[in-house]
C-alpha cells in the first residue's frame, strides 16, 4: 500500500509470505543485498544535499541502479502477467541513448558482480527480447526455478571446486583476476547457453515493471558491447553512467513536472471542480454527516479509496477489483482463501500525504469525495514504485466510513491540586469542573 500500512493484515501477510514460493526466490538475490543498502543511502544524501557523499558512491551506485532494480522485480511479481508497455523491438537504423546506456549498464553491473559466470550474452539478449516481447520459450516462473537451483545449489558447488583446483595452481599459471570466469561454471556449452538464456528471460520481464521507454536491439547492443569489445562500444561504462544519472533525476522527473502540470491545469476547468488555497482539487460527491467531520488532524479515519496517475493507472485501492493487476496476481498467490478481500482502511489523519489530510477534513461520515493532489501536496520529488514518478499529481476517488474524534487525555489532579483549583476559581469566581 502507498498510503496506509493495513496493520490488521501485517502478520497474516508474514506468515504466508514465509511460506510463498516469491520468498524461496529473494536467496537468489541475496549477494547485491550490500548495493541496495548503499543505494538508499545515496539517495538519501542526494536529497539532503550531501555532495561529498554523493561522490564516494556516485560511481558504484549508479552504474548498478539499473541491474538492481531489474532484478528485484522478480522477488515479488515473480509469476505476474504484465503488458509490455513502452517496450519496442526499435530500429538499428536510430540509435537510442536510453536503451544503449541501460544496456550497457547492466552488462557492467553483471561483469562485478557476477564476474566467476561467463555468460553467453547472445543467448541472454535474446532472453531479454523474448521474455520482454512475451515470446520467450519458457515461462518466466520455469526461468526463476532455472536460475533459483542454478545459484542456490549448482554455483556454489562448482565455485568450491574452481577455487580448489586454483589453490593448486602455481601463481605464475593463476588466473587474472580480470578473467575470473572459469569456463567451468558450465558442465557443457548447452547449459551455459540455456543458464544465460532464463537469466534474459527474468530480465526481460522484470523491464516491463519499470514503465521505460525501452528499445530492445539497443539494450541488447549495450549488453553486449560493454561485455565484449568494449573499444567498439558507443558508451564507455562511465559514460553510461553520467547519462542515466541525468536521465532519472534530471529528465525524467522535469518530462513527469511538465505532464502533471498540464494535467492538473485541466482538471481545474472540469465543472464541479473546487480549488482550495493551497493548490489541492476536489469535487465533493457525497458531503456525509456534516456532524461528524474531522476536524483535527489527530482524528481517525476509516475509508475505502482507489488511487490513480494523470494515466489513469491504478496504483493503489482498498478494493480488490481496482487494485492493479499484478497486485491481484500476487495477493491470490500468497493467500489463496482471503486474497479478494475488500477491507476499509482506518488511520491517523495526519499520517498521510497533505492532500489526504486537508481533503478529508471537507467531508463528514458518509461522504464520497474526488481529489485531484498537486505533487507538492503528494510526494513531490519523492517516487513510489512504477506509477508514482517524482513530481506525480494523484487522483484519489475516497469514501469516508467512519470518523473517530482525538480526545485529548487529561491526567487526574491530585488532592493537593485539585484544593488549589478550588481556592483560585473561588477567588475569581470561576466555575470549576470538578
Amino acid at each position: 500500500p502507498f498510503i496506509i500500512l493495513h496493520f490488521s493484515d501485517l502478520e497474516r501477510y508474514r506468515r504466508i509470505w514465509l511460506n510463498s514460493p516469491q520468498y524461496q526466490t529473494l536467496t537468489l538475490f541475496i549477494q547485491i543485498l550490500p548495493f541496495f543498502c548503499e543505494f538508499f543511502v545515496y539517495l538519501c544524501s542526494y536529497r539532503n544535499g550531501n555532495n561529498n557523499l554523493i561522490h564516494n558512491y556516485i560511481n558504484k551506485m549508479k552504474r548498478t541502479l539499473c541491474f538492481m532494480a531489474l532484478l528485484a522485480g522478480a522477488v515479488i511479481f515473480a509469476s505476474c502477467s504484465r503488458s509490455n508497455g513502452s517496450i519496442t523491438m526499435g530500429s538499428k537504423s536510430q540509435f537510442d541513448s536510453l536503451s544503449y546506456a541501460l544496456g550497457n549498464n547492466v552488462g557492467a553491473g553483471l561483469n562485478r558482480m557476477m564476474s566467476d559466470i561467463p555468460f553467453d550474452f547472445d543467448a541472454m539478449t535474446e532472453g531479454v527480447t523474448e521474455g520482454a516481447l512475451g515470446t520467450a520459450k519458457m515461462t518466466h516462473p520455469e526461468a526463476l526455478d532455472t536460475l533459483r537451483t542454478f545459484f542456490m545449489v549448482t554455483r556454489p558447488e562448482r565455485a568450491q571446486a574452481i577455487a580448489k583446483k586454483n589453490a593448486m595452481t602455481p601463481d605464475s599459471l593463476k588466473t587474472p583476476e580480470e578473467s575470473l570466469a572459469d569456463p567451468a561454471m558450465f558442465e557443457s556449452e548447452e547449459e551455459r547457453r540455456f543458464i544465460s538464456y532464463a537469466f534474459g528471460i527474468d530480465l526481460g520481464n522484470n523491464m516491463l515493471g519499470e514503465d521505460l521507454p525501452i528499445q530492445l536491439v539497443w539494450f541488447g547492443q549495450g549488453l553486449k558491447d560493454i561485455t565484449g569489445n568494449r573499444e567498439e562500444a558507443r558508451m564507455t561504462e562511465q559514460e553510461a553512467v553520467k547519462f542515466l544519472q541525468n536521465w532519472f533525476m534530471v529528465v525524467r522527473p522535469a518530462e513527469n513536472k511538465k505532464a502533471n502540470e498540464e494535467w492538473i491545469a485541466s482538471i481545474e476547468k472540469k465543472s464541479g471542480v473546487q480549488k482550495t488555497e493551497s493548490g489541492l482539487l476536489y469535487k465533493i460527491e457525497k458531503k456525509g454527516d456534516e456532524t461528524l467531520m474531522p476536524t483535527d488532524s489527530r482524528d481517525r479515519v476509516k475509508v475505502h479509496y482507489t488511487g490513480t496517475n494523470y494515466k489513469g493507472q491504478v496504483f493503489d485501492s482498498s478494493y480488490f477489483e481496482n487494485k492493479p493487476e499484478e497486485m491481484k496476481e500476487y495477493l491470490k498467490q500468497i493467500d489463496p482463501e482471503g486474497y479478494d478481500k475488500d477491507e476499509a482502511v482506518e488511520f491517523e489523519l495526519g499520517q498521510v500525504i497533505p492532500g489526504w489530510t486537508e481533503g478529508l477534513k471537507l467531508i463528514g461520515k458518509g461522504g464520497k469525495i474526488t481529489l485531484w493532489i498537486p505533487a507538492e501536496l503528494a510526494y513531490g520529488r519523492q517516487a513510489r514504485g512504477k506509477y508514482i514518478l517524482p513530481n506525480s499529481a494523484l487522483k484519489f476517488e475516497v469514501e469516508l466510513e467512519d470518523v473517530i474524534p482525538f480526545v485529548e487525555e487529561t491526567t487526574p489532579a491530585t488532592t493537593d491540586e485539585a484544593a488549589a483549583a478550588t481556592t483560585q476559581a473561588a477567588n475569581s469566581a470561576l466555575p470549576v469542573k470538578k
